[in-house]
């Protein structure tokens, strides 16, 4: 009876950050508010279609808040400025007190704490005067739009000083006083995945989203919204493949069946979108759409060997022999793919093939006991017993044992990681590994060495190593003497 042995590596799109908004900029942005400053009569319709509210009223709290609102707004210095706005808040804070239900007085504490840098109270005063007056939104929305700009800059500025924890907390800031622009939230989302922060990542990118398809997109200008909607496409997809990385399949799959109602013929979407159905359970549903995609055109290896993985994790067999080799003729000493092959071709029963992929396998891959096993079964079904038996003991008397080894990110890199296990080398061995690397075309890279010790039998041992610049696509590797 033929058995599994194990999952195979899923290969999806590659994990990649877009750039940010407006990346690499230095200029202040714009205001991107279309009415603010306007008169009541010019207001924009979505404004006086808004309720009513209680209208603001002056009383002796609002005007002395005014004048030093105004004085703080002219002075001379910041400690100048920081005493009138203390002041303006506490007559602000008076009105409040005095007269609950006077929306400007909550507007005018909001403006005093921006004032103050205190954002968190000053968003939540804002927030009131809008509840209480919603037409003040056009000015409410002015007053935070002005402190995220500063903010912005300056996380702008952090990054091209390469401060990243100090650029995340601007960005933080920005977008807390002001979350109707997504430039701060698709920061966030690619400073948050540099730092190893993949969940807030992914949130951040989905935030981006929010804000582009809602409705303040409808009230920017033209050039403003054609901006943002640049943006729509590279936060979906960094979301999406960020959830696939924290294995929240089901989400993922969401968001590529979004991307592909507008691009449909996207192969990349097509097969992660159909690789993340089969991690999420639904396999069946993803069954014909790997099928689909295996005839079709302009495939690279990456695509073959993700439709290979997913028809082997629904059972097909025969499809997924096929995209591996196809893989495989492009990239022939790819590890994953002739390991991936070779367990394929296992469970198929297809003796002469895999006593090939197998024998190579273990050229490329010396360490993987499996492929011993696999070689041994596919020599003893062709009746080559004395061999099978030759290369079985080979593999069962290994010193030394590649538990896992697989190309991985590591905050915005990529690496190379593994363990090994002494299973019966001597105390003091040391293994050299030479580790060769490709590219989707088959071109070799470069290539990368570690050296392994083992302090005692029985011991297991973690290696990792950066890999070459470039797209790498797969690897292969030697013991070397």
């Amino acid at each position: 009876m033929n058995l599994r042995f194990g999952a195979m590596a899923v290969l999806g799109a590659a994990f990649l950050i877009g750039g940010c908004a407006s990346s690499g900029e230095t200029r202040s942005p714009e205001s991107s508010i279309l009415g603010a400053g306007l008169l009541e009569d010019d207001l924009p319709q979505w404004v006086m279609d808004l309720p009513e509210g209680i209208e603001p009223r002056d009383n002796e709290h609002t005007n002395q808040a005014a004048l030093f609102l105004l004085q703080a707004a002219s002075s001379g210095s910041e400690e100048q400025a920081r005493a009138r706005y203390q002041e303006a808040l506490g007559h602000a804070e008076a009105g409040i007190q005095a007269d609950p239900e006077n929306p400007q007085s909550y507007l005018q504490a909001g403006e005093a704490l921006l004032g103050l840098d205190r954002l968190e109270e000053a968003s939540r005063r804002l927030d009131q005067a809008e509840e209480l007056y919603p037409r003040y939104v056009l000015e409410t929305a002015g007053l935070r739009e002005a402190v995220w700009i500063e903010a912005y800059n300056v996380g702008v500025e952090l990054l091209a000083a390469e401060d990243l924890e100090g650029a995340i907390r601007s960005f933080e800031r920005a977008d807390m006083i002001y979350d109707l622009r997504p430039e701060a939230a698709l920061n966030l989302g690619s400073t948050y995945a540099q730092a190893g922060r993949f969940e807030e990542s992914a949130a951040a990118f989905g935030k981006v989203v929010q804000i582009v398809d809602g409705p303040w997109a409808d009230r920017v200008d033209d050039e403003v919204r054609e901006e943002w909607m640049t943006f729509r496409g590279p936060a979906m997809t960094n979301q999406a493949q960020l959830l696939l990385r924290l294995e929240r399949f089901d989400e993922a799959a969401e968001i590529y069946a979004a991307l592909l109602e507008s691009e449909p013929d996207n192969l990349e979407y097509l097969t992660t979108y159909a690789s993340a159905m089969v991690a999420a359970g639904r396999g069946e549903a993803a069954q014909d759409l790997f099928a689909d995609l295996l005839s079709r055109e302009g495939l690279d290896a990456s695509d073959y060997f993700t439709i290979g993985v997913g028809l082997y994790q629904v059972d097909e067999f025969e499809g997924a022999a096929d995209a591996f080799r196809r893989a495989r003729e492009v990239v022939p000493n790819h590890r994953d793919v002739t390991f991936n092959l070779a367990q394929t071709l296992y469970l198929m029963e297809a003796w002469e093939e895999l006593d090939a992929i197998s024998a190579h396998l273990l050229e490329i891959d010396a360490l993987n006991e499996l492929g011993y096993r696999f070689r041994a079964n596919a020599l003893l079904q062709l009746n080559r017993g004395d061999e099978a038996m030759e290369v079985y003991t080979t593999g069962e008397d290994l010193p030394v044992v590649m538990d896992e080894v697989a190309l991985r990110a590591s905050g915005a890199d990529l690496v190379l990681g593994g363990q090994l296990s002494n299973h019966g080398a001597p105390a003091g061995t040391a293994l050299r590994l030479r580790f060769t690397f490709y590219a989707i075309n088959g071109s070799e890279i470069g290539t990368g060495e570690t050296t392994v010790r083992f302090e005692a039998q029985g011991e297991a041992r973690a290696f990792e190593l950066d890999v070459p610049a470039g797209e790498v696509f797969g690897f292969s590797y030697r013991v070397m003497d």
